[in-house]
């Protein structure tokens, strides 16, 4: 009996950029534990909770029109390109990636902390910030990327 080999998983998708990054999508709430004790939780704002609801439901539309199936945990690459709106945002490369990549889980992969990202470049538009993802699996090499 022979095994099929596993097609490879490739897919594009363009984002708006979200709304902020990791530092202001999420605001601090008192919750109320049982029995009455309070305590502090994070929880994302509703501008980051509408961004996030909304890039996974295109995500799922982009793996159906693509006849793609979820990677189930196998190591994966997000290859991203950012373009910020102007370049006084104070959102880096690094706080921005923390939303889509959780936008993302249980849409097109699995779970995140199978997750290799990468920021390979980032530029300025202003008429339209967004951000590029290719998610693609086995994990694509820098070299791939070059040709």
């Amino acid at each position: 009996m022979s095994l099929k080999p596993e097609t490879p998983f490739r897919l594009t998708l363009t984002l708006p950029l979200p709304p902020a990054g990791v530092n202001h999508a999420y605001m601090n709430v008192v919750r109320t534990a049982v029995g009455g004790k309070k305590y502090s939780a994070r929880k994302l704002t509703p501008a980051a909770e509408f961004w996030k609801e909304n890039a996974a439901l295109y995500a799922f539309t982009q793996m159906k029109l693509a006849k793609l199936t979820p990677i189930e945990r196998k190591k994966f690459s997000v290859d991203m390109r950012i373009w910020f709106r102007d370049k006084r945002s104070q959102v880096d490369g690094d706080g921005i990636q923390k939303l889509p990549l959780d936008c993302l889980k249980k849409v097109v992969y699995s779970d995140d902390k199978f997750a290799l990202p990468r920021v390979l470049d980032y530029d300025f538009d202003e008429k339209e910030p967004r951000i590029e993802m290719t998610i693609s699996c086995p994990p694509t090499q820098l070299m791939e990327l070059a040709s």
